[in-house]
């Protein structure tokens, strides 16, 4: 097939598949998704193969003991992966901890990562300790776009943030007040033109920190002022509509959605 260019495999989460003894042309392949539990060390196997790789999507499966050192001698070995620029990993929350995985490969042209963090119950909802080395695995000033939107989020990775720092559209799973502060100061993603909330727990701190965010950017020409904001849920409405008001005029646009697929 000298056309291929997207190879997609799709199965249930509860089953996991073998690959690597698949025969495709994995070397012309651009875009690459595993809508299923893939073994760690296979799917390196399968990466290292597609150099002209662009778009990945894949679902790792937790990884034995056995894998854990397969995987770990792959990636004394990084798998350079130039074109690569957009990323999103779909794993389970183990002792073992999949990021093993991410330090196996070096991306630098990666744009957009999403890291999904997933337990037998669905989305993992606290954060896990080891969620912060998920994302200093890939750090990288080339992010532009970075989805946090199912991954659980904590004060320590305001650090690690900080770094990414053109960051132009981030998803956050919560209002993490730590993560939010640094957000109105820039000193967290000081590019950043484009934020979307899953949750907000009040409404006026979100304002407390839109607002410094608006007197940052006119004070510092190193921060850039936000455009949009979208939340979709919350736990209260705006007390002050003024304060709304006084944001759409200093050129927000803040955007109220119940839409549980966004």
């Amino acid at each position: 097939c000298p056309e291929l260019r997207t190879f997609a495999l799709q199965s249930p989460y509860s089953i996991t598949l073998t690959i690597v003894n698949f025969d495709a042309p994995w070397q012309q392949l651009t875009t690459l998704q595993f809508h299923t539990q893939i073994l760690a060390y296979e799917c390196l196997d399968i990466v290292r193969r597609c150099t002209s790789l662009q778009e990945c999507d894949v679902s790792i499966s937790i990884m034995s003991s056995r894998a854990l050192q397969r995987i770990t001698e792959l990636s004394r070995c990084p798998i350079v992966l130039p074109s690569l620029h957009t990323l999103q990993i779909q794993f389970s929350d183990s002792e073992n901890d999949n990021f093993m995985f991410l330090r196996a490969l070096r991306l630098p042209g990666l744009r957009k990562f999403q890291p999904v963090l997933l337990e037998l119950s669905g989305w993992l909802v606290h954060p896990t300790p080891w969620s912060l080395s998920v994302l200093q695995s890939v750090l990288c000033n080339t992010i532009q776009e970075l989805d946090l939107s199912k991954f659980p989020i904590h004060e320590s990775m305001s650090g690690t943030l900080a770094r990414m720092s053109n960051v132009g559209i981030l998803w956050l799973s919560d209002d993490s007040p730590g993560i939010m502060h640094a957000l109105g100061e820039g000193t967290i993603a000081p590019r950043l033109t484009t934020l979307h909330l899953c949750y907000v727990e009040s409404l006026d701190s979100l304002f407390d920190i839109l607002e410094a965010r608006v007197s940052a950017a006119r004070a510092n020409s190193g921060v850039t002022a936000l455009v949009n904001v979208t939340i979709r849920d919350r736990c209260d409405d705006p007390k002050d509509g003024a304060r709304l008001l006084a944001l759409t005029e200093a050129g927000m646009k803040i955007d109220f959605r119940s839409d549980p697929l966004w």
